[in-house]
């Protein structure tokens, strides 16, 4: 495996383990591909291990040492297996929306000058305080009243 694949690997470590689901499926795929990434004693070895992390844990530090074609193989088992998103995260595939995401703007509204009612919420001082006027039994009537009009409509 090449370096660069290797640092991917170890770079990506801890979303592998919280993301790998389908670990058998996954083992099965590496099986059988074209040129065996992995053997039966090696899926023994790492199924004998007794957490769904350790055994991920175990196929990630024996792919590094699997040869040239263990990492595409890997992805390649990832997308068999119905785990696509995973191998996209390793082979650094950006979605659309993800394209997007890094060009978005925001755009914030001009500060008015009148901002009682404003109160920031990551000023970190602790709770926020905030004023909570009761609800009145007239407006409370009005509401229920449109929401038995909406209802009546259907």
């Amino acid at each position: 495996m090449e370096k660069r694949d290797r640092e991917i690997l170890r770079r990506n470590r801890i979303f592998l383990l919280d993301n790998i689901e389908s670990l058998d499926r996954l083992l099965s795929e590496l099986l059988a591909a074209d040129i065996a990434i992995v053997n039966d004693s090696m899926v023994d070895s790492v199924q004998s291990n007794p957490t769904k992390e350790r055994r991920i844990s175990a196929l990630l530090d024996l792919l590094p040492r699997r040869g040239p074609t263990a990492f595409s193989a890997f992805c390649v088992a990832l997308r068999r297996t119905d785990q696509g998103f995973v191998a996209d995260q390793l082979e650094g595939v950006t979605t659309g929306v993800e394209k997007k995401m890094k060009t978005l703007t925001v755009s914030v509204p001009p500060a008015e000058e009148n901002q009682e009612d404003v109160i920031p919420l990551d000023d970190k001082k602790g709770p926020i305080q905030a004023l909570v006027k009761p609800c009145t039994p007239a407006f409370f009537k009005q509401i229920d009243a449109k929401h038995k009009e909406i209802w009546t409509d259907y």
